[in-house]
């Protein structure tokens, strides 16, 4: 019965982050369609003749780098330090009681974690280090390539 109160504000802290992350997601999506701007370090881009392609590529990028960033708060928070390098401490273990079922990857993109920052490596373009990337330098999600 004492745990009750634990797992009572355990409940409520992941309810708070995914509304967060939720939230993230759908202004990353509406920035898109006006102008440059930043969400959380990462600079969406908007360029008239991108494919409808690749741009989903990139957002889900985004989208993958703001979920390893989320579970790396998380799992500070819960141990008091970061996760080992790698990405084994995020399949194999429940952060706030939500097991975590893959670790975000997709075509032409792998993001990684090093033990002391998030980086993302296209498959034909420049990597980033600490963010998702920027457009303006072409690297991380948005070094991504058709």
């Amino acid at each position: 019965m004492k745990n009750r109160p634990i797992l009572r504000r355990r409940r409520t802290v992941t309810v708070i982050i995914n509304l967060v992350l939720v939230a993230l997601v759908v202004f990353a999506f509406a920035q898109r369609h006006t102008s440059p701007q930043s969400t959380t370090g990462i600079v969406v881009s908007t360029v008239a003749n991108e494919s409808p392609a690749l741009s989903a590529m990139q957002e889900a990028c985004t989208v993958g780098v703001v979920e390893v960033q989320s579970a790396l708060t998380l799992f500070k928070n819960e141990f008091h330090h970061l996760p080992p390098s790698g990405t084994q401490w995020f399949r194999s273990m429940k952060l706030q009681g939500v097991q975590v079922q893959y670790w975000p990857s997709g075509l032409g993109y792998s993001i990684t974690w090093n033990g002391a920052s998030v980086g993302v490596t296209p498959s034909d373009g420049a990597s980033s280090s600490g963010n998702g990337g920027s457009a303006q330098r072409n690297d991380g999600c948005f070094g991504i390539h058709l």
